[in-house]
């Protein structure tokens, strides 16, 4: 079983619609273990998926077609071997968040895919073959594979190099409990003008999490302005989070509409969650991801 760690966009800054219909981004992705796990059953005469957990219900109208985590299992298979067999998700982050659960698992399926070959795939290879996952698959691959703590994600998320080594930072991450359509908020997106150039600022030194803090307030989510006109809760949720003690800076994530707090301690961002928790929102707090060496993999 491994935890599929969610993907948390520091900044995001978006392109122009090109005429494949895809945008060009710039965007620093740090991950935190938000809930989900997949493990892999053995093997059986066909892929399938059997969920569990308090968002179960959500995956259950799905076609197997486009659940990421069969998707990616089969493509794998069909490429490199390995396979047929059952895989198990334990569901316990909401869909459509922006924080890219989905396809972190179907990164899931694909590194428990390449443990079976006898000769498994090094860690460039899996995150040039995740993007059969979509434009998010290369980055969540790297937070498997690679040994960083941030990721920075370009071109149309294909190009993902390692980010700065953060200081120890940790993140609260709260969901109004409404889902937030990404094709909506990129239509929306695409109605107002766009900036012709992506000049993602980056944080020339990071030793300290205030110094993190001063890098956020230079920075920005291009697509947090369409997802609150959509959400008018994740506004209120970002200035919420802001004011909460310890933390330096707050930000919605991705598409939306789950909205984090960079905080100055663990035990800070673990209380706010707890608070969220109490008036019924999904909320958890935790420490950035480690990279490999939290997942226990590796470059080789």
């Amino acid at each position: 079983m491994i935890a599929t760690p969610a993907k948390i966009n520091l900044a995001l800054q978006v392109g122009a619609v090109d005429g494949r219909g895809y945008h060009p981004v710039d965007t620093l992705c740090v991950f935190i273990d938000a809930g989900d796990r997949l493990e892999w059953l053995g093997p059986d005469t066909a892929f399938s998926l059997e969920v569990t957990g308090h968002y179960a219900p959500s995956l259950a109208s799905v076609p197997p077609a486009h659940n990421l985590v069969l998707k990616g299992a089969r493509q794998f298979a069909e490429t490199f071997g390995g396979g047929p067999g059952r895989f198990r998700l334990h569901k316990a982050v909401p869909p459509a968040s922006g924080i890219g659960g989905g396809t972190a698992n179907g990164v899931g399926a694909l590194y428990l895919m390449n443990r079976q070959l006898a000769k498994p795939l090094d860690g460039p290879a899996m995150i040039r073959f995740a993007r059969c996952l979509g434009a998010d698959g290369p980055v969540c691959m790297a937070s498997l594979v690679a040994r960083g703590n941030s990721f920075r994600a370009r071109g149309v998320g294909e190009r993902v190099t390692d980010g700065p080594i953060l200081p120890p930072l940790s993140l609260c991450l709260v969901n109004p409990g409404e889902a937030v359509s990404t094709a909506t908020v990129f239509r929306l997106f695409d109605s107002h003008p766009v900036p012709e150039k992506l000049d993602l600022p980056w944080p020339p030194n990071v030793t300290t999490v205030s110094r993190m803090g001063d890098w956020m307030t230079h920075s920005r989510n291009d697509l947090a302005p369409p997802a609150m006109a959509l959400a008018p809760s994740i506004g209120r949720l970002v200035d919420e989070m802001a004011a909460s003690p310890g933390c330096v800076a707050a930000r919605m994530s991705g598409s939306g509409a789950t909205v984090f707090g960079l905080f100055s301690s663990g035990p800070a961002a673990e209380r706010r969650a707890r608070q969220f928790r109490g008036r019924g929102l999904w909320s958890v707090g935790g420490p950035i991801w480690g990279g490999a060496q939290q997942s226990g993999a590796g470059n080789g």
